[in-house]
């Protein structure tokens, strides 16, 4: 058996994590998957699927998922403010679930 390499998908979802500040709880509820999932794809057992792509896109934007990709250069995750896109994403999504809330209230 050779020596397996870990892809560069999955080294860039562990690097994107931390970049984030999340623990591996924190980050896989985020992401809308399992924490096993999560170290499954960080570990390079399984590929995430499209689903979770759609999600760093949603959470993110494009360009991070380029970057989990291999589509920019290795310190493009630094330039970009990723923590700060995880928290707007946080706060929008509270704010949203508050504003249903309230909405439904009128009506019950």
């Amino acid at each position: 058996m050779g020596i397996h390499a870990q892809s560069l998908v999955n080294i860039r979802i562990a690097k994107l994590r931390k970049e984030t500040l999340f623990d591996e709880k924190a980050f896989a509820k985020l992401m809308g998957v399992s924490v096993q999932s999560l170290r499954n794809y960080e570990s390079d057992k399984t590929d995430p699927s499209g689903a979770f792509f759609v999600k760093v896109c949603a959470i993110f934007g494009p360009m991070v998922v380029g970057w989990v990709l291999g589509y920019e250069k290795d310190d493009f995750i630094r330039q970009h403010n990723v923590r700060l896109m995880a928290k707007s994403h946080d706060q929008t999504k509270s704010e949203k679930q508050l504003a249903a809330r309230k909405m439904a209230s009128r009506f019950t």
